[in-house]
């Protein structure tokens, strides 16, 4: 994605660039390739005080950037999933105390029938 700058926050690689797209020397200090670009501007009758560049981020910020956005997803799974671990070990536990009631229950009825048997 884009961003722009002025003049003055262009970097060298960006100044080159933007004299290679213009056909001019390319060659010189930081100082040197700001003053021909303005130069040109001067020349194309742009304002230089609000004149903006677009720049390209470059690949290695496209990288982190990509790689950034992947941790941040990776990192909400994992809280998801961990999330979703709790419910179902509650879940479990419930299902289980129920079952667990539900043998106690026939369990009595059973020793009820039993000792009603025995009468």
């Amino acid at each position: 994605m884009a961003t722009t700058k002025t003049l003055d926050q262009l970097l060298v690689k960006e100044l080159k660039e933007e004299l290679r797209g213009r056909d001019l020397k390319t060659s010189g200090n930081k100082e040197t390739l700001q003053a021909c670009l303005r130069e040109e501007l001067v020349k194309e009758k742009e304002d230089l005080d609000t004149y903006l560049f677009e720049v390209e981020p470059d690949l290695l910020e496209q990288i982190t950037s990509s790689i950034q956005q992947q941790i941040t997803s990776t990192s909400i799974m994992q809280e998801q999933m961990a999330a979703m671990q709790g419910q179902i070990a509650s879940s479990k536990q419930e299902q289980m105390a129920a079952m667990n009631s539900g043998l106690e229950n026939t369990n009595y009825k059973d020793r009820c029938h039993e000792h009603q048997d025995q009468q």
